[in-house]
């Protein structure tokens, strides 16, 4: 979630500089691309169907074709802005900022909910 939180914060500095700079000559829009979770998977698993899992602590419990011994898995952040091959057309970014800003908050009630339920966790104990 915070990554995805992250994401929309970048791409909502770019919606603002590409209005602020709405009359600069020759200035093309930016905007973040998508990220595809199918881009991030080893070509082998795309292939074969099969996602293994990953033990990312020491404290996991090893699977039956896992050994008990774990590697840390870093997650890598790829902002990547790719220009419009048009001009800065205000009312198109005003909907792209709006729409940003409702995908940012839908992200902030989960998160908000997922501390709601941990916070329920750790009173029933």
């Amino acid at each position: 979630m915070s990554a995805k939180m992250g994401f929309l914060n970048k791409r909502h500095e770019l919606y603002a500089q590409n209005i602020a700079n709405a009359d600069t000559p020759s200035y093309r829009p930016k905007d973040l691309k998508n990220m595809d979770f199918s881009d991030y998977m080893p070509k082998r698993t795309q292939v074969s169907g099969k996602v293994r899992m990953a033990a990312t602590d020491d404290l996991h419990m090893p699977t039956s074709r896992t050994s008990g011994a774990t590697k840390p898995v870093k997650q890598v952040e790829v902002y990547e802005a790719a220009p419009d091959e048009n001009g800065v057309v205000l009312e198109e970014q005003l909907f792209k900022a709006t729409n940003n800003t409702m995908e940012y908050q839908t992200m902030t009630n989960l998160y908000r909910r997922n501390v709601g339920m941990i916070r329920i966790a750790i009173n029933t104990n």
